[in-house]
């Protein structure tokens, strides 16, 4: 405990002042129900207690936040101080008892030789037994109360935390172990454009114990993520290039990521392909979103060359990336052997040629969810329902394609064979007459869910489709 002081600030000798009376507080009552003292300590006590202490020499005001703490909670400790004392006499007396109980009995004459020294050493066994069970206090009431250490906690900077780990076994597994801290995680997104903080300053122990989602996260912090349990990382609209992409990717090697978001950056196909090198070394990745950026086909072709050695990447954004038929065809090929599940290519420039060549190397995949919205897919679309009826898939979005009623009917009649399920043509130029005769169509397919949205069909063919096709789940 001396190195532990002598190597902290004031701040970190005052948590631990106050995490000791905490303990010490509990043990006195020896009660699981009682909050610990440092528990009904008020955020504007705490905030002040690190204010106060940034000077080392102001002692008075050091020694008024210990004095704050130590009386914090004191009225609760004398109003159970009755109840543990008796608690206390109690267990003595049982303890006693047993002692007392496991002792042969000596038919000896009181003034025999050796009777004091047995009479002393009975009542030796009898004192270390009793103290060793009223002080047999479990912690574990403070070590899953997790909120009186996060209290103080926040206040230490990285340096002085693993210091504070040094102090006893207590707080190091506080502080290290998954086991206590995960169950206080945080589970809103935090947003690091609200805060005003660096590596140094940050409070260690929300930032590297409890945060969860992070949105806008500086730059300066990337290369501690990897200590971190961060799970979901949201980095849009941060203006990204090649060679942050690739250090980023670096950096969350073997780390808890999940979900990476880095759409409307300026990451083009050198670093859509570097950052392919570094997703299988990502064991927890699960979602990737890519939307808006310059990957084109070489991006394209080039991420999608590291997906089957992603185990657990199951959904993949590539949308308005400027991707033609090259690419889509590139793409197809190389997930093959992949897990992806979700395949997301809106808003960009594949054909229908394309779409063709795509759905074809879909067949050996575990593609369910294949978005094809916004893209200049107007023809061959009998032939793209041929395919389909090969593959998985079982969710197909065309939304924005205008493709019309003609090629639509194309669509859904070779769909027949086919596991899709849910078909989204939303703003594809259909009309009343149109959706009528897509309707009859339907009998023969799995589709049961059918989005036109923003489409010519008037309140009153709504009605007469939801009358007469009550097994399909139409949205308008």
């Amino acid at each position: 405990m001396r190195k532990t002081y002598k190597n902290c600030q004031n701040y970190t000798v005052l948590a631990l002042i106050s995490m000791s009376l905490a303990l010490q507080s509990c043990r006195i009552e020896g009660n699981q129900d009682i909050v610990p003292a440092i528990k009904q300590l008020p955020t504007k006590r705490l905030a002040r207690m690190q204010a106060t202490t940034d000077n080392p020499g102001d002692h008075k005001h050091l020694s008024r936040a210990v004095e704050d703490i130590k009386f914090s909670g004191k009225r609760k400790v004398e109003e159970k101080q009755k109840e543990v004392v008796t608690e206390k006499k109690k267990r003595r007396t049982l303890v006693e008892e047993d002692i007392v109980s496991d002792i042969p009995v000596i038919h000896k004459e009181p003034s025999s030789p050796g009777a004091k020294q047995r009479k002393r050493a009975i009542s030796i066994s009898i004192r270390k037994a009793t103290r060793k069970k009223a002080t047999n206090v479990s912690f574990n009431n403070i070590v899953e109360n997790q909120q009186c250490f996060a209290n103080l906690l926040n206040y230490l900077p990285l340096k002085e935390t693993l210091h504070l780990r040094q102090a006893n076994r207590y707080l190091n597994k506080t502080i290290v172990d998954s086991k206590l801290v995960v169950p206080c995680a945080i589970k809103r997104t935090i947003d690091f454009t609200e805060l005003d903080y660096t590596p140094q300053t940050i409070p260690t122990f929300p930032f590297y114990r409890l945060m969860r989602s992070i949105d806008q996260l500086p730059r300066a912090f990337w290369s501690y993520l990897p200590l971190t349990r961060v799970e979901e990382l949201h980095l849009s609209f941060m203006d990204i290039n090649d060679a942050e992409i690739w250090q980023l990717g670096k950096y969350l090697e073997y780390s808890r990521i999940k979900l990476l978001i880095a759409m409307f950056n300026n990451i083009t196909s050198k670093g859509s392909t570097d950052l392919g090198k570094s997703l299988p070394l990502w064991p927890s990745i699960y979602e990737v979103y890519l939307k808006n950026n310059l990957l084109g086909d070489a991006g394209a072709i080039g991420i999608s060359l590291y997906l089957p050695e992603c185990h657990n990447l199951k959904i993949m954004d590539l949308g308005s990336n400027k991707i033609g038929d090259k690419g889509a065809a590139g793409l197809g090929k190389n997930i093959q052997d992949s897990n992806i599940e979700n395949l997301i290519l809106t808003g960009n420039q594949i054909t229908a040629e394309g779409a063709c060549e795509l759905v074809k190397n879909l067949s050996k995949t575990k593609v369910r969810c294949l978005q094809l919205g916004c893209n200049p897919i107007k023809n061959r679309l009998g032939e793209l329902g041929r395919i389909l009826s090969t593959t998985p898939v079982k969710i197909l979005g065309l939304h924005g394609n205008r493709i019309g009623k003609k090629g639509i009917m194309e669509l859904i009649q070779n769909l027949a064979g086919s596991n899709v399920e849910e078909l989204y043509l939303v703003n594809n130029d259909i009309s009343d007459s149109g959706i009528k005769k897509i309707a009859e169509f339907l009998k023969d397919t799995k589709i049961y869910k059918l989005d036109v949205r923003v489409n010519y069909i008037q309140k009153k063919t709504q009605l007469f489709l939801t009358q007469h096709y009550p097994h399909v789940e139409w949205v308008f």
